[in-house]
């Protein structure tokens, strides 16, 4: 368990995830719910017992409300928050048992999207774990200003690559680890791939 005392200060975008049993087209029904790797690894830090906070850009409308619902019942603390006009990131997925998937972002110029540096004014503790991840980096230059901004500022600072070859290049991604690594107390690329890609090993992307 994590202590309580402890806070996990979590950088990134709230999603909204449409699901479907069914391969995309038109009549197909969706599950609404909300995910991301932001939303994921803070509800999992409150899970472990820690005190999770998340610090994202939400839009102030109906489905912001309930999203921030969401965020409540997994026990993060959704006070650094940011309300304001805007579009929702989301993705529209379908997997099957038979392995058949479809997934697609629509997350291009999002209020997510839009964090920057002065959004972690008086939201990141000196003593905090702070964690963000390549997916942030990737969705716009003032995200990724955040999350160096909050590298520089944090005590411990974990970055975890997360490459999505759908939002970022190879090249671009293993630049910005590059650019993290030095920064972070723990980085946690995936292996084999992710490494191998990020560090132009052989067999890699």
């Amino acid at each position: 368990m994590v202590s309580a005392s402890r806070r996990v200060v979590v950088i990134g975008e709230i999603l909204v995830e449409l699901s479907s049993r069914e391969a995309f087209a038109p009549g197909v029904e969706f599950r609404l719910g909300f995910s991301g790797d932001a939303l994921n690894a803070a509800a999992a830090a409150a899970a472990a017992g820690a005190h999770a906070v998340l610090v994202a850009r939400v839009p102030d409308d109906e489905l912001g409300d309930v999203m921030l619902a969401a965020v409540a019942r997994l026990g993060i603390d959704g006070s650094a928050l940011i309300r304001l006009p805007g579009e929702h990131g989301a993705y529209l997925t379908h997997a099957d048992p038979t392995g058949q998937r479809q997934f697609v972002y629509l997350r291009r110029g999002s209020a997510g999207s839009t964090l920057g540096p002065a959004d972690l004014d008086g939201r990141l503790p000196r003593d905090a774990v702070v964690l963000a991840s390549g997916i942030a980096c990737a969705v716009s230059p003032s995200a990724t200003a955040t999350v160096r901004r909050a590298a520089e500022l944090a005590g411990d600072f974990v970055y975890d690559p997360n490459f999505r070859s759908r939002l970022t290049s190879t090249k671009e991604a293993a630049r910005v680890f590059r650019d993290f690594a030095p920064l972070a107390r723990l980085v946690t690329p995936s292996w084999p791939d992710e490494v191998r890609a990020l560090l132009d090993l052989p067999g890699g992307g």
